[in-house]
């Protein structure tokens, strides 16, 4: 066995003030270790990440010590994380406010961007662990499908050359709790990327692109492999859309949906062809030669 001796500043975990916060599992760390309050989290990093590290330490001092998991006997804390991340803070305004209901009704946006649905309404408790009238969470909705993000949400209302992605964009503290994740994230980094890109393209500002280029802006995610939801490609330079296409045979799917716009099977919606078994033909023709600078095959694993 491998002892434990916790540090000076270790806060002791009590599980009769937990309020759900439970040891369920060792390997993957302790998601409720987590502060809240009204203070410039930026300004209290230091002091957040000292606490933060005590009730970590707290927390692991009850796996090795309390008698509790046997099994924990041989374990060795290798490492733990040292920078606080940061949930939900401050959030900038947009020319829309995305809310829960646009969520939890699927709200469609002619600008939509990106899109989430892959993990539910998750809303934090207030003051973290240091509430422990309140449980952890409160998961308040899960989807049944996607929802969709509007441009309107990542630039600013009255900054007229300023973006946000991330934690940091125009929704409310509901809709946060499903935006926040850091896949979606990374989706509208890549929108408010192609947008910025754009703006200096066409010499105008982010609501400039909201205006006059959201088909375009669109367009561009749609090649560079996102997916929008409700919003099929419509690229002109896509011969493929122009071939008659034929397939040896198939198990799922019309080979015709190659070619639909969409490149995600969604609920009860297929838009992928599978082959029935190894080495098939695929077959595009055209009624006369053209020149291709490139084939892109999208495969499903």
């Amino acid at each position: 066995p491998v002892p434990f001796n916790p540090p000076s500043f270790t806060i002791k975990y009590d599980p009769s003030k937990a309020n759900k916060r439970t040891i369920t599992q060792l390997s993957c760390g302790f998601w409720w270790v987590e502060l809240g309050s009204d203070l410039d989290i930026v300004d209290v990093t230091e002091e957040n990440r000292h606490k933060l590290l005590g009730y970590l330490y707290g927390a692991w001092d009850y796996v090795k010590n309390s008698g509790k998991f046997p099994e924990a006997a041989n374990l060795v804390l290798d490492w733990v994380g040292s920078v606080p991340g940061r949930r939900e803070s401050r959030r900038f305004m947009g020319d829309y406010i995305l809310n829960e209901n646009d969520l939890t009704k699927f709200t469609h946006f002619d600008d939509a961007i990106a899109y989430g649905g892959g993990w539910s309404l998750d809303e934090h408790c207030p003051g973290g662990i240091l509430n422990d009238k309140e449980p952890a969470s409160y998961f308040h909705q899960r989807f049944e499908k996607m929802f969709e993000i509007p441009y309107r949400c990542i630039y600013s209302k009255n900054i007229d050359n300023l973006m946000f992605a991330g934690r940091n964009v125009s929704v409310t503290h509901i809709a946060l709790s499903a935006t926040r994740l850091i896949a979606i994230c990374g989706l509208v980094g890549q929108a408010a990327g192609t947008a910025a890109a754009m703006c200096m393209e066409y010499k105008t500002s982010p609501r400039g692109v909201y205006k006059k280029h959201i088909p375009e802006l669109q367009e561009r995610l749609l090649r560079d492999d996102c997916y929008i939801p409700n919003r099929p490609a419509n690229d002109g330079a896509d011969l493929a859309r122009k071939a008659k296409i034929e397939a040896s045979s198939t198990t799922s799917g019309n080979v015709a949906l190659l070619t639909d716009g969409y490149s995600r099977d969604e609920v009860n919606r297929i838009h992928h062809w599978q082959s029935d078994g190894l080495n098939p033909d695929l077959i595009l023709s055209w009624d006369k030669p053209v020149s291709l600078s490139s084939v892109e095959i999208k495969c499903d694993s």
